[in-house]
């Protein structure tokens, strides 16, 4: 610790002895001669100390007594040394020994010489990179590995705003990215920073298949975090390290966010890569696309390829989305309980995925009469009741959309809350940027979405707190071909396994329903979760029958004749030669 202190205070002493200024001119009169100096004393100590140890038994160089002597003898020898050259013109004879030691002596004093300027001119130049952008008022303290600890200068005004509204500008003429800041010391800020984020060049070579992991969902490629811990046997070409995500750990709610062509679509379809690789520790598998069914085509042939029994597409069809959003529900319901009987905490096998395209063609719907309207509000109402409490029992809802703003994504406060990842590519704007993570958050850590490339996004998990940026590899759209997915009877056996608590929960939604649902009936819900012979009695189906012919009372025969007669009558007054088409027609009544 002292000798940390004692580092500090010598770099500080740079910039307070005056060598150079808050702009970063460097006053060179003051600096050379002060280096000058030093120069001089450093030399004549080293040596004196080599004319004792040559001239003079080591052990008499034990007390300050005999260091005495030799200095007084030192000093003789010297002064008879220059004077006879400067009066007789005559060198004295000098041995070989001390002759090499002269030379010797010269080589630290220089060293140090010219550590002490270029180390002069490297903070001179990091002080004129900060009177550029308008931070004079910092100054460099010491660099730790990747870290540049600055100090504020005494008696000027804290600005640490200005340092977050000006680091992308620093980043630019410092030459280095993924620029970061945060608050040090009593006064003082840490710049944490690294080099060369994987462009898409860089990482053209490589394919998602080769960093694929049992359990482990593959989010992209980036670069370490400062100061984070990490396997270097891990690291691309000694710089990039690859991230993931374990299964289960992946929370109940991932967003994944940006605009149009920031490669939203090539991130989800690197992420159906590994979930489609770890497909055993998938129960049941749904894609929502209400885009017209295009990015549904590949998986509904997969599907058919494999025949798992465990993939649903639902295109285009609010009804489709509304009943398995409802028979979710209630699976959901009953995983808690069979949760609770067994004593369990989570799900870590038998992950219900639910992926929807682009969730603003659901959620930012306007229905054109009431019953739309109110199968719009169960849409919405059972999404947010599996966001919210989804997480224990193994759900993980994806979804993409282009914005995070209510008034374009339709999503609730609620949704929003319990999406706890978020994988946020290019951004529009700010305002876009502030409804993920404050802005200022972000720009400490020299994270900037609306500057993002293609295929560059940053994953925040609120979760755990972790955050980092990475660039999603490029995944071929007929990727699917490659998919092969292994044959498992585990989620048949988990089905049976569920069933009793799938009637305990239908038991109480029927309880709880206040009338019986038009579009999916309670009965038609059993029916399809394996457990129909225990609601033998349907109520009733939302088509509704027409009575049998015998119970739909007559018509009286006195009243036909009533209304025949009121129609021969009326009909004879305006055009009497149609009264026997109007009696044909009363026969046929």
């Amino acid at each position: 610790m002292n000798n940390t202190k004692q580092n500090e205070k010598a770099t500080d002493a740079i910039y307070d002895l005056g060598y150079y200024n808050s702009n970063g001119i460097i006053n060179h009169t003051k600096l050379k001669s002060h280096l000058m100096v030093l120069f001089m004393w450093s030399y004549t100590l080293l040596l004196f100390g080599c004319y004792g140890v040559i001239y003079y038994d080591v052990p008499t160089l034990n007390c300050v007594e005999a260091w005495q002597d030799i200095g007084m003898d030192f000093y003789m020898f010297h002064y008879t040394l220059f004077t006879t050259y400067f009066t007789t013109n005559e060198i004295i004879p000098i041995d070989s020994m001390y002759l090499m030691a002269l030379w010797v002596c010269l080589v630290p004093p220089l060293v140090l010489y010219a550590f002490l300027y270029k180390r002069v001119v490297a903070n001179s130049k990091f002080q004129a990179a900060l009177s550029s952008v308008g931070l004079s008022q910092y100054y460099f303290h010491k660099r730790a590995g990747q870290n540049i600890y600055l100090k504020f200068k005494k008696g000027t005004k804290n600005q640490y705003q200005s340092f977050l509204n000006q680091l992308e500008n620093l980043s630019q003429v410092l030459n280095v990215e993924n620029l970061r800041v945060k608050r040090y010391g009593e006064n003082g800020v840490v710049l944490q920073y690294s080099h060369g984020f994987p462009t898409i060049d860089d990482l053209k070579e490589y394919k998602v298949s080769t960093f694929l992991k049992p359990n482990y969902l593959f989010l992209g490629i980036g670069l370490p975090n400062v100061g984070e811990v990490f396997d270097k046997k891990e690291l691309l070409h000694n710089t990039f390290l690859p991230r993931y995500l374990r299964l289960e750990d992946i929370p109940q709610g991932v967003a994944n966010l940006g605009s149009a062509g920031g490669g939203k679509s090539n991130t989800m379809n690197q992420y159906l890569y590994s979930l489609f690789y770890n497909f055993d520790w998938v129960h049941h598998f749904y894609l929502v696309d209400f885009k017209g069914g295009i990015e549904a085509e590949p998986i509904k042939d997969l599907e058919a390829r494999f025949k798992s029994g465990k993939i649903d597409i639902l295109d285009d069809n609010r009804i489709g989305l509304y009943g398995v959003l409802k028979r979710l529900y209630v699976i959901n319901k009953a995983r808690m309980q069979y949760l609770k009987a067994h004593k369990m905490k989570k799900m870590s096998l038998h992950y219900i995925v639910l992926i929807f395209d682009e969730l603003a063609e659901i959620l930012d719907y306007a229905p054109s009469n009431k019953e739309e309207r109110a199968l719009q509000e169960k849409i919405a109402f059972y999404l947010e009741s599996l966001l919210r409490t989804g997480r224990s029992q193994g759900f993980k809802i994806f979804y993409s959309t282009q914005s995070y703003l209510s008034t374009s994504s339709g999503l609730s406060s609620g949704m929003k809350n319990n999406t706890k990842l978020k994988i946020t590519h290019q951004l529009g704007s700010n305002l876009q940027v502030g409804t993920i993570k404050p802005i200022e958050e972000l720009a400490e850590l020299g994270i900037f979405p609306t500057k993002y490339d293609v295929g560059k996004n940053v994953v925040i998990n609120e979760a755990n707190n972790d955050i980092y940026e990475v660039r999603s590899l490029y995944v071929p759209d007929d990727f699917i071909e490659d998919i092969v997915l292994k044959p498992s009877d585990a989620h048949i056996l988990f089905e049976e396994e569920l069933k009793p608590f799938y009637i305990q929960a239908l038991d109480e939604l029927k309880k709880s329903a206040k009338e019986e649902d038009a579009y999916y009936s309670i009965y038609e819900l059993a029916n399809d979760l394996g457990v129909e012979e225990h609601f033998q009695s349907p109520i009733a189906s939302c088509i509704i029958e027409s009575p049998p012919k015998e119970d739909v009372p007559l018509i009286p025969s006195n009243h036909l004749s009533d209304l025949a007669s009121k129609m021969r009558s009326k009909k004879a007054l305006k055009n009497e030669d149609k009264t026997e088409e109007i009696d044909s027609f009363i026969s046929s009544l």
